[in-house]
C-alpha cells in the first residue's frame, strides 16, 4: 500500500493485510513452537530444580524408604560419606 504524505514523498507501508497468506500461516506456527519451547524447557528446569533439591536431602517414609536416594535402590544409605548396605 503506498500513502502519499502531504510533506514529503510516498512512502511504502507494509501491514500484515499486505503479506502473502502462506506467511501469516508461517509466522503463526513458528510463534506457538517458540510458546511450546519456552513451556517444555521452564518443565525441565523445574524438574531439574525438584531432582536436585530431592537428592540434597534426606526424607524418610514410614516404609523405610529414602526419596533422597532413590536413585541407589531402596535399602541403600549415605551416612556420613560412607555407603551402607
Amino acid at each position: 500500500m503506498i500513502v502519499s504524505m502531504s510533506g514529503g514523498p510516498s512512502e511504502l507501508i507494509l501491514t500484515d493485510g499486505g503479506l502473502p497468506s502462506m506467511f501469516r500461516s508461517a509466522d503463526a506456527a513458528s510463534l506457538a513452537g517458540q510458546a511450546d519451547t519456552v513451556r517444555w524447557s521452564s518443565l525441565q528446569l523445574s524438574m531439574l530444580v525438584a531432582g536436585a533439591v530431592l537428592g540434597g536431602v534426606d526424607i524418610h517414609l514410614g516404609n523405610g524408604l529414602d526419596l533422597g536416594a532413590l536413585g541407589q535402590g531402596p535399602r541403600s544409605r549415605v551416612r556420613q560419606g560412607r555407603l551402607r548396605h
